[in-house]
């Protein structure tokens, strides 16, 4: 299910007012009327791009950076690009020497970590590169696979025909927006319980407000927060403590919280490599909340994570949860039947030539794409007929009013009333890391 507003901003209120995160929601809550979600979710990449290399979590023998990727979805018109961009647009202002471009090849992407092993990478569109990497045999597939072995490693290469490619002591950040549609045509269920989509934090969410001719307040005074507390992020920091572990109390909240989710999860069949890395992700989490209001580096060598914050982190994990789970819904367990998905998505409720179904529906080859067709024949979806020697096909009634259906529950969600002012118009000074 998406993220809703009240449950983003029932989290968010629970951090200190002077939280970057909570300032950040605030403001772009008056600006726009993109899902609270989606800036929650840029908020969480900036922080890991932001946090320096050595601030990690030493636990249970190892050793959590706070690298962070983030994925926002949703349908067309839900914001996720603006959301995005206007994280992007923050860091350009405040000339952010993190800030990387995204490479084409997995070559590209080591020698641009090698030469700047800390950055932050945007994807405002995905769309394009899930369909370069959707054949795991295809070229640009490897730079996928790239992506998702630097998350969990500091360095990466690629040997090549005259020389090595590598990249040491590195720390990856990824904020990335992606339509729903194109999530259902190039990912199946497996890719979202591991690898590489199971490396991110993912918010899908809806519009439930809609601005018309809209003139947004301005907020000088908010927006200029913001700026000077990332520019005081990438000036010269204090000294900076890894977190210690967690306290006893953090640590009996988050096994009690996980032992509750696991058992919720499986009783839904979710495979228990997704449940296994809520634990990380929830670690991430909040040692990126202890250095958005400072206790990363405030404190004295030792410290250890609270309760407060893990209790904090957990319910932010629990957004990923409900839009992964959400997202498993629509989508087909296997490439055959993400094809086959494909196929009557492109379908229409008037007849037109088949090749036009199999060229919008990306189907590898005619073969797959006729029996596909007869399949959702098959099933009733849809109606073929020739017609001056040429195969038309069409949606039947029935599926037709299945679509016409659901685009009338989303544009029901957009009307509703605007949810409740938050408690956030006053602008509170952002905690300064200066003493």
């Amino acid at each position: 299910m998406p993220a809703s507003e009240a449950a983003v901003l029932a989290v968010v209120k629970q951090l200190p007012p002077e939280s970057f995160i909570r300032q950040y929601v605030a403001y772009f809550r008056k600006q726009t009327d993109t899902p609270l979600g989606f800036h929650l979710a840029t908020t969480l990449a900036l922080l890991g791009a932001l946090s320096p290399t050595d601030f990690a979590l030493q636990d249970l023998g190892g050793t959590l950076r706070t690298n962070f990727w983030s994925l926002v979805t949703g349908p067309s018109g839900s914001r996720k690009t603006w959301a995005v961009e206007r994280g992007q647009e923050l860091l350009q202002t405040c000339q952010s020497p993190f800030l990387g471009l995204t490479p084409d090849t997995i070559e590209g992407m080591i020698r641009l970590l090698r030469d700047k092993p800390r950055q932050l990478l945007i994807y405002p569109d995905m769309g394009d590169f899930l369909k370069r990497t959707v054949r795991p045999d295809g070229y640009s597939s490897a730079l996928k696979e790239g992506y998702t072995r630097v998350f969990d490693s500091t360095s990466v290469g690629r040997g090549l025909a005259k020389t090595d490619v590598i990249a040491t002591d590195v720390k990856l950040s990824l904020l990335a927006a992606v339509n729903g549609t194109y999530v259902n045509a190039f990912t199946t269920i497996p890719d979202w319980l591991g690898g590489f989509f199971g490396r991110f934090f993912v918010i899908c969410a809806e519009r439930e407000r809609e601005y018309i001719d809209y003139d947004p307040p301005e907020d000088a005074e908010r927006y200029g927060r913001l700026l000077e507390w990332l520019e005081e992020r990438h000036g010269e920091q204090p000294r900076i403590y890894p977190a210690k572990g967690l306290t006893a109390e953090a640590r009996q909240l988050l096994a009690e919280w996980y032992t509750r989710c696991k058992q919720e999860l499986a009783s839904i069949h979710i495979a228990e490599s997704f449940v296994e890395r809520l634990i990380p992700l929830t670690k991430r989490i909040a040692m990126l909340l202890e250095w958005d209001y400072g206790c990363g580096w405030d404190t004295q060598e030792g410290w250890k994570v609270t309760a407060a914050t893990m209790n904090i982190a957990t319910q932010i994990t629990n957004l990923h949860i409900a839009s992964v789970v959400g997202l498993l819904r629509d989508l087909a367990p296997t490439l055959e039947m993400r094809e086959l998905f494909a196929l009557r998505a492109a379908c229409k409720p008037y007849y037109r030539p088949l090749a036009d179904v199999y060229l919008d529906a990306f189907v590898g080859n005619a073969r797959r794409g006729r029996d596909g067709i007869k399949l959702l024949e098959e099933a009733g979806d849809v109606k073929t007929l020739v017609e001056n020697s040429q195969t038309l096909v069409r949606l039947t009634t029935e599926a037709e009013k299945a679509v016409n259906r659901a685009h009338r529950e989303r544009w029901a969600k957009m009307h509703d009333p605007e949810p409740d002012e938050d408690s956030d118009d006053n602008v509170v000074p952002i905690r300064s890391s200066k003493k």
